[in-house]
């Protein structure tokens, strides 16, 4: 499903914020959901990508949106988006090329926390493979898992 939303461009960073803090919690929770994308388009334009298993659920995420809208944000977007909706034909994805860095942090501080739950790792001193092997080469405690996670910016 893609809604596409007009607004006073001044108005993006807001509703992204909001998008992130309030509807991604709720849209998430929907029967179905897979994934969510929220894109600035430029020119005061927000397009958002919904993904679930099948019709029933991408229906009901176009009531949550509405309500969520209606309860949060109906200054920021007064006029209804422009829906898109139908069956995926044709996709593909990369899954090789999600080994970055920032999965492999997270795969490395998900270990760690099963490993040392009250302490957290340095980072940049782990390597993981997250390909189920799951093996620290090096792990270094640092500080309480609040601070360090503060740090990274989650």
């Amino acid at each position: 499903m893609i809604r596409r939303y007009q607004m006073d461009p001044g108005s993006v960073d807001e509703v992204m914020r909001q998008v992130n803090e309030g509807f991604i919690p709720t849209i998430k929770e929907g029967e179905g959901f897979l994934a969510y994308y929220a894109l600035d388009a430029g020119g005061g334009e927000i397009a958002t990508v919904s993904i679930f298993e099948d019709r029933t659920g991408a229906e009901e995420s176009i009531g949550m949106a509405a309500d969520f809208i209606r309860q949060n944000m109906a200054s920021l977007l007064p006029n209804p988006p422009e829906i898109t909706a139908g069956e995926v034909r044709a996709h593909e994805l990369n899954l090789t090329k999600r080994s970055t860095l920032r999965q492999r942090t997270e795969c490395a501080l998900a270990e760690a926390d099963r490993l040392h739950p009250e302490h957290a790792v340095e980072a940049a001193s782990v390597v993981l493979p997250c390909d189920g092997r799951r093996q620290l080469n090096e792990l270094r405690v640092v500080e309480a898992p609040t601070q360090f996670i503060q740090k990274l910016g989650r």
